[in-house]
């Protein structure tokens, strides 16, 4: 499973940043979420203040904040001492989430168009710039 964080964004508990569905984890970690979501079919996910796994087709709606705004950490994976950004007290720490390694790809899109808040946006943007 490939993860990579996009960042950190603003949230609520009524309005989460991702609102397709939240994974119930038995313990909360960056991989574990991401599989799960995966499984559900969505490209991204992400924990909010440190306990919430949530999944989305978007995200961006809501606007981003600094990466130490996002300043809780969970595990990387089950038993590991390694930690990932977890969100914090009123944001959620975004990451892409597949089995195959699309990230290229949509780092390269990214780079180029960073307020995009998905691929396909992204896309869009650089056609209509004849890029």
């Amino acid at each position: 499973m490939l993860f990579k964080m996009f960042g950190c964004y603003k949230d609520t508990p009524s309005q989460p940043e991702l609102n397709g569905k939240e994974i119930t984890l038995s313990s909360i970690n960056v991989k574990e979420c991401a599989k799960g979501c995966n499984s559900e079919g969505f490209p991204y996910m992400g924990i909010m203040a440190g306990s919430r796994c949530l999944c989305g087709n978007e995200y961006g709606r809501l606007g981003t904040v600094p990466r130490e705004e996002c300043n809780y950490t969970c595990p990387e994976s089950p038993g590991s001492t390694a930690t990932k950004a977890c969100g914090g007290p009123t944001t959620t720490s975004i990451y892409y989430a597949s089995d195959s390694d699309p990230v290229t790809r949509v780092d390269r899109v990214f780079i180029a168009y960073p307020a995009a808040s998905t691929w396909q946006a992204a896309r869009k943007d650089c056609v209509k710039r004849n890029g």
